[in-house]
Order: structure tokens, then sequence, then C-alpha cells
């Protein structure tokens, strides 16, 4: 039960750091924003996928790593967590350089939900009555968002419902941290690989027309992308999807106040309503969770 404890005190602290540097990087994706988006998703695959394997190679796991693509099954399940990672990464990397990191708050303000739907509907975790008046609320606000302000939030759904999906992922897989994200880069990988030889060779992209300071920061994604990942999966495996989302909290308010503080993105009437209603239903869930903390504190000693 110590030993438990201890993990769950170590994913926990994984999970904070990894929201925290998530909450930060609109700030640094910012400073590539001349570069086109489509371009920037292959860099950031394709520098990630070099970094886990220097890592890998760091770390002698690149015997474990290469005997993972003989499971079949484990094969498929990490396929499905990189094309969600590549879908998460194109839409963010397009809120960020389109002058959205609102929607990208937005989103994952309602990722902490769709986690405890998830959680609550595929491995039946338990969903109190608040918690289901939360996620009812912060459906309010999305309905808002869509008949209010008179825009459906494509950019905040596809990335609440593409990393939500993938929290389930990293719960269904026996693979270690770094070797299952290393698996997902590497299906990933190759068609992005490809691509920005294809544009080196007809003279094009970034690596061969931006200054050098860009380049640097270019090569940096797969460090900037990876870190945090690997504190996430970390973290995921180690604690329950509702707690995974309670701590998730942390990256969007600091998405939020880095938007409007920060780079000014108009903040409407309407887009207020739906913000707090989504906010609303996070103080029922922040509610639920503390009280159900408190119950789990007391009951060893009843």
């Amino acid at each position: 039960m110590q030993l438990k404890s201890r993990e769950s005190f170590k994913g926990g602290l994984a999970s904070i750091l990894a929201f925290f540097i998530w909450g930060l990087i609109p700030i640094y994706w910012k400073l590539l924003d001349q570069i086109n988006h489509y371009e920037l998703l292959m860099h950031r695959i394709v520098w990630s996928f070099a970094f886990l394997i220097l890592m890998l190679k760091v770390r002698g796991r690149l015997g474990i790593f290469l005997q993972a693509f003989r499971n079949k099954a484990m094969v498929r399940i990490h396929a499905i967590g990189g094309i969600l990672l590549a879908l998460n990464w194109f839409a963010f990397i397009y809120a960020v350089t389109h002058e959205q990191i609102l929607q990208a708050s937005l989103a994952y303000f309602i990722v902490p939900l769709v986690n405890a739907v998830i959680g609550y509907l595929v491995l039946k975790e338990p969903m109190s009555r608040l918690r289901m008046v939360a996620v009812i609320l912060a459906t309010i606000g999305v309905l808002n968002e869509i008949i209010k302000v008179t825009e459906v939030p494509w950019m905040a759904l596809t990335m609440a419902a593409s990393f939500g999906t993938y929290s389930l992922i990293k719960k269904k897989t026996s693979l270690g941290t770094m070797t299952g994200l290393a698996v997902e880069n590497t299906i990933i990988f190759p068609l992005s690989g490809i691509a920005l030889l294809v544009m080196s060779f007809l003279g094009e992209g970034a690596m061969l027309h931006d200054p050098f300071p860009v380049r640097g920061l270019i090569i940096l994604t797969g460090l900037i992308t990876s870190i945090p990942l690997l504190l996430f999966s970390y973290g995921a495996a180690r604690i329950q999807l509702n707690t995974l989302g309670f701590i998730q909290f942390i990256g969007p308010m600091m998405k939020f106040f880095v938007a409007v503080w920060m780079f000014h993105e108009p903040i409407t009437g309407g887009k207020l309503v739906t913000f707090g209603f989504i906010w609303a239903g996070i103080a029922l869930y922040i509610l639920d969770s503390l009280r159900g903390s408190r119950i789990k504190d007391v009951s060893p000693d009843l």
C-alpha cells in the first residue's frame, strides 16, 4: 500500500509539471508562427522521434523498443495513440498560430470532464451526481459558443476529444512511458520525414530559408514536445483518470491568461458566458474531488 501511495505521489507530481509546461507552451509556438502550420506539425513529429530514439539509446532501451513491434495488438493500440497525438498537435499548432489560444484554453478546460466521462463509460470509474452536473454545464457552455457566438469551436472540440481518448490509450498499454511514446512517434514519423525531405529537395521549407535562431527553435520542438508528454504518460499510468482530470486544470487556466493578457486575444460577452458555464462545471468538479478526498482520508479510521 505504501509503495502504491509513493507511486501515486510521483505520478501526481509528474502530471502537475507536465500541465505547467503545457500552460506556457503557447509562448514557444508563437515564436514560430511565421512557419506554415503543416510544416510545423511535420517538424514536431520528426524532431520528437529523433529525441526519443536518442533517449532510448542513452538509456539502453532500444532492444525493448524494437521488441514492441512484434506485438501486433500493442502496435495497433499505439498506432491509434500516434494518430490521436498528430491530430491533437495539428489542432493546437493551428490554434496558437492563428490567434486562437482561447480555443486551446477552452479545449483543455473540457478535457478533464471528457476524461471523467470516458472513465465512467469505459473504465467503469464512479461518477457522482456533482460530476454529472459538471459535464452538463460544460456541454451547455459549448452549445452557447455555437449558438450565441455563432462559431463551432472545432479546434477546441478536436483537441479535447483527441487528448481525452489518448489518456484512455495510455491506461490500456503495458509499455513503459518512453517506449510507448517512441512507438507512437515511429508510426507517424515516416510520412512527415518524407514530406520534409521532398520540401528540402525542392528548395523549400524553414530549415533552408529561416535564420539560425528559428532553425534552432524548430529542432528544439522535439524536446519541448516530448518532455511534458513523457511526464504526462508517467503520471497517467500511476493515478486515476479522474485525478488526472483534476490536475489538468492547471494548463488551460495558464493558457487563458496567456491568451488574454499576453497576446490580447479578444474575449466577447458570448465567450465569457461559454467560459462561465465551463468554469461553473469545473467548480463542481473540484468540490466533488475535494469531498471525495476527505471521505477517503477519514474512512480508514472508521
